[in-house]
C-alpha cells in the first residue's frame, strides 16, 4: 500500500512539474535564445512603444489567424488587452484574443494575437492597452478577411524628396507627396510599396521635422505601405540620429503573408554590410517555400557597386549574394529606385524581373509625381504599367484639411487620361450628417465617431473631365485666415504664407506691395522647381504688404503687414557738436604787479650794495 501510495505522488509531482513547465497564456515567459524575428535590433525606441506591425512594416492577417505583436515591455502591465481601431468601419473597435506572451529580449514582449471573425476588411490602427496606458501603431495591420487574395494590386513609389525647409524644391515635394497620397488613396490598390528617399537629405543631427512631418502625412492613407529608406532617409543616420526607426519602422525587414514574402534590403549609401546580408538570408531560406517573393532596396543592384570594407580584402561586394538569392530561391521581382527614371531590366540581363520607376519627387516641369501600378499575381506572375503615370494625367487635390478639423472639404478632380476612373475618396468632418450637402460625387460610406463626420465618397470622373467636388455640413459662412512671415534679404522681400479655411477650402490668394501704403502693385509668381515664390524688391526703408483670400464660398479676407527693410534705412547724420569755448585767461591785478616790480627792485638793489 505504501509503494503504490509512493508511485502516486511520484507521478503527481511529475505531472506537476509538467504544468509547471507550460506558459500560462497572458504571462510572459523567459526570453528564447535566438528569435526569429521580422526585423533587427532597433537603435532607438519607436514612437508609439511598438516595435512590429509598423506603420512602414505592417502585418497582413485573415479571420482565425494569429500575429505577432512585438512592444516595448516596460510600458506593458497587468489586464493586456490588443484591439484593431479604425474610424472608417462601423464598429470603431475590435478586440483581439490574446493567445500568448513571451520574452524575446531585448527590452522587448511578444504578444501573439488571433483574429475573430466579422472585423470588416481594410486597415487599422493596432492598439494595445495595458491597464490605463494605450500604445497605438496607425496603420498597422490589414485584414483581408477570410482569405489571402490571389493577387495582389500594388502602386510603386520612390523618389518623394519631402521636406519642410523654406526651399521651394523641397515645399514643391511635399505638395506632391500629398497629391500622389490622394491619388494611392483614390485608386485603393491593395498596397502602396516605397523604395527610398521618402525625404529629402537633413542638414543637421537633431532636424527632426521632416520624418515627424511626413509620418503625419502618411497616416492618411487608407492602404498599407512597406517602405525600406534610401540613401537620404540614411543622412540622419550618418549624423547619429534614427529618427527612421522612431516614426517608420525597422532599418530592414521582411512582412510576410499567405503566399506573398517582401524582404527590405537597407541599401544605406551603397554600403551594405555583412551582418544585415547574414540577417536577409536567414529568413529567405526561412520562407523559400513561399511562392512570391520580392526584394525591394533602393539602389539598382544591377549597376551599383553595393557592398563593404574590409580591413584586409578592401571592397567586398555584396552584389553576387543579392543575385545568388534571386536565382536560388525564384524571386518574382525586384522593386528600386535612385535613378529617377524608368528602368525595366528582365532575365537574362538579369536573375528576374528588375523594376526602377521614375521619381515622385519634382525633376522637371514636365516630369514629376510618378507613380506605378503593379499587378502580382500568387504564381509569381507580374503585370505593370509602363512608363510609370504621373498625377500630370491624373490627380486629386484636397482644398482643406480632411483630418475632422472642418465643417467641410472641396478637392479638384484631374483627368486627362483617355479613360475614365473611378475613385473612393475619403473625409471626415467635425461634424456628422447623415446626408451632408454633396456635390459631384456620392457617398458610399458614412459613420458618426464622437459627433465626427466619417465619410468615403465615389467619384467618377471622364476623360479630360476637372471636376469640382464638395461635401459639407453647414453653409460656409467664414472668410479663410492668413498668416505671412517676410523674409528680407537686403532689398529682395519674400513673402511665405499659409492660408486656412474652416470651411470648404481656399480658392484663391493673391498678394501684394506698397510703398506709401496706399498704392497696390500685385505680386505675380515667381516658379522655381515648379512652387510660386512671392517675391518683390524693395523701394522703400518701409514696405507694406496686403494678402487677399477667398474661399469656395466666396468668403473673403484681407490681411496686411509692414516691413522694415535696413538697408534702405536713411543713414543717420549725426549733428555736428560745438567745441565749448575756451575760459578766458584770468587778469592779474594791478597791485600784484606793483608789488612784484618793487620786490625785483628791492633784490637787485640788495645785490649791488653787497659788491661793494
Amino acid at each position: 500500500m505504501e509503494i503504490r501510495i509512493s508511485k502516486i505522488i511520484a507521478l503527481i509531482t511529475i505531472i506537476s512539474i509538467l504544468l509547471s513547465s507550460i506558459p500560462i497564456l497572458g504571462t510572459a515567459v523567459s526570453a528564447t535564445p535566438d528569435p526569429v524575428l521580422p526585423f533587427p535590433d532597433y537603435h532607438t525606441d519607436p514612437l508609439n512603444g511598438i516595435f512590429y506591425p509598423r506603420l512602414g512594416t505592417p502585418a497582413f492577417v485573415i479571420y482565425n489567424g494569429e500575429m505577432d505583436i512585438c512592444a516595448k515591455k516596460e510600458l506593458i502591465g497587468s489586464e493586456l488587452k490588443v484591439y484593431l481601431r479604425s474610424l472608417f468601419t462601423e464598429g470603431y473597435e475590435y478586440a483581439l484574443e490574446v493567445v500568448a506572451t513571451e520574452d524575446v529580449g531585448s527590452g522587448m514582449l511578444k504578444i501573439t494575437a488571433k483574429i475573430p471573425e466579422g472585423i470588416p476588411e481594410g486597415l487599422f490602427n493596432l492598439t494595445v492597452r495595458s491597464g490605463t496606458s494605450e500604445l497605438t501603431e496607425p496603420n498597422a495591420v490589414y485584414v483581408f478577411g477570410s482569405k489571402f487574395p490571389e493577387k495582389l494590386n500594388v502602386i510603386h513609389i520612390t523618389d518623394n524628396h519631402y521636406g519642410v525647409r523654406r526651399i521651394a524644391k523641397l515645399l514643391k515635394n511635399r505638395e506632391l507627396f500629398r497629391q500622389l497620397i490622394a491619388l494611392v488613396n483614390g485608386l485603393r490598390p491593395d498596397i502602396m510599396v516605397h523604395t527610398g528617399d521618402l525625404i529629402d537629405g537633413i542638414a543637421r543631427a537633431d532636424e527632426e521635422d521632416p520624418f515627424r512631418a511626413v509620418y503625419q502625412d502618411l497616416v492618411r492613407l487608407r492602404v498599407p505601405l512597406i517602405v525600406v529608406q534610401g540613401n537620404n532617409d540614411n543622412t540622419a543616420i550618418e549624423k547619429g540620429s534614427y529618427f527612421w526607426e522612431k516614426y517608420i519602422g525597422p532599418l530592414y525587414s521582411v512582412v510576410e503573408f499567405g503566399n506573398y514574402s517582401f524582404f527590405l534590403l537597407d541599401a544605406d549609401t551603397g554600403r551594405i554590410q555583412p551582418e544585415q546580408i547574414s540577417w536577409l538570408e536567414k529568413r529567405i531560406e526561412l520562407y523559400k517555400d513561399l511562392q512570391v517573393k520580392v526584394l525591394m532596396m533602393h539602389y539598382p543592384y544591377h549597376t551599383e557597386e553595393l557592398g563593404y570594407f574590409h580591413k584586409e580584402r578592401g571592397f567586398v561586394s555584396v552584389v553576387p549574394n543579392i543575385t545568388k538569392w534571386l536565382e536560388s530561391y525564384k524571386f518574382s521581382l525586384v522593386l528600386m529606385g535612385h535613378w529617377h527614371v524608368d528602368n525595366i531590366t528582365r532575365p537574362p540581363q538579369v536573375p528576374t524581373l528588375s523594376i526602377v520607376s521614375n521619381a515622385g519627387q519634382f525633376d522637371d516641369a514636365d516630369d514629376y509625381g510618378h507613380y506605378r501600378p503593379i499587378t502580382i499575381w500568387a504564381d509569381g506572375s507580374v503585370d505593370f504599367i509602363n512608363p510609370a503615370p504621373s498625377i500630370a494625367t491624373l490627380s486629386i487635390k484636397y482644398l482643406q484639411r480632411y483630418d475632422g478639423s472642418a465643417t467641410g472639404v472641396s478637392l479638384i478632380v484631374t483627368n486627362k487620361g483617355a479613360s475614365e476612373v473611378n475613385l473612393i475618396l475619403p473625409a471626415i468632418l467635425s461634424k456628422y450628417q447623415e446626408n451632408p450637402s454633396i456635390e459631384n460625387a456620392e457617398i458610399l460610406r458614412s459613420y458618426n465617431h464622437k459627433g465626427k463626420g466619417i465619410y468615403e465618397l465615389g467619384v467618377s470622373v471622364s476623360p479630360g473631365e476637372e471636376l469640382l467636388v464638395k461635401i459639407y455640413v453647414e453653409e460656409d459662412t467664414t472668410a479663410p485666415s492668413i498668416t505671412v512671415e517676410p523674409e528680407v534679404k537686403e532689398e529682395t522681400i519674400t513673402l511665405w504664407y499659409e492660408a486656412l479655411d474652416e470651411g470648404l477650402g481656399v480658392k484663391d490668394v493673391k498678394l501684394y506691395y506698397s510703398v506709401d501704403n496706399k498704392t497696390w502693385m500685385e505680386i505675380i509668381p515667381e516658379f522655381e522647381a515648379g512652387y510660386p515664390l512671392y517675391k518683390f524688391q524693395a523701394k522703400a526703408g518701409t514696405m507694406y504688404y496686403k494678402v487677399l483670400a477667398e474661399d469656395m464660398a466666396g468668403n473673403k479676407a484681407e490681411f496686411y503687414g509692414t516691413i522694415e527693410v535696413p538697408s534702405l534705412k536713411p543713414t543717420e547724420t549725426p549733428t555736428p557738436t560745438t567745441a565749448p569755448p575756451k575760459p578766458p585767461a584770468a587778469k592779474v591785478p594791478i597791485s600784484y604787479i606793483g608789488l612784484a616790480i618793487v620786490g625785483i627792485i628791492v633784490v637787485v638793489a640788495a645785490v649791488l650794495l653787497k659788491r661793494r
